[in-house]
């Protein structure tokens, strides 16, 4: 069996390919909200959560399929804090994939926060807590 020889010149890219037949830009689609992996064991959506918590966190998350970019999120009032993989944090990082090493956080009612991160214009929550963690324990 023999490969088959291409059909174009070389260096041209077929016209159907080249363009984007929705000719949408991708900065103007919307986010897309994943709970792929979203960890049941640390979270406490479903206990622990101070009253109204749920509510807001509905109301944000909808808020967030409102927006284009990350730019929107201030709009919303939709926190990027930067959280990295150390000290207690680091049991939000197992079930990701290999290379993620930081997570964002959002910051709720009532000391409660949600951590995600984003990739490509997936938006994947990963918990909803009232819990905090320790990065750094002083013992003495």
């Amino acid at each position: 069996m023999s490969i088959p020889k291409p059909h174009l010149p070389l260096g041209k890219i077929p016209e159907s390919v080249a363009n984007n037949p929705r000719n949408i830009e991708p900065e103007s689609e919307l986010f897309l909200i994943s709970f792929k992996y979203f960890n049941d064991k640390i979270s406490e959506l479903n206990h622990g959560l101070v009253k109204n918590c749920h509510k807001r966190f509905l109301k944000d998350i909808i808020n967030i399929g409102h927006c284009r970019s990350i730019l929107n999120f201030r709009e919303y009032n939709i926190d990027y804090l930067r959280v990295n993989f150390s000290g207690e944090y680091k049991k939000l990082f197992k079930s990701l994939p290999k290379g993620t090493d930081e997570l964002k956080e959002h910051k709720g009612n009532n000391s409660s926060r949600m951590f995600y991160f984003i990739e490509d214009k997936v938006l994947h929550i990963i918990a909803i807590t009232q819990a905090h963690f320790e990065t750094h324990k002083n013992r003495r």
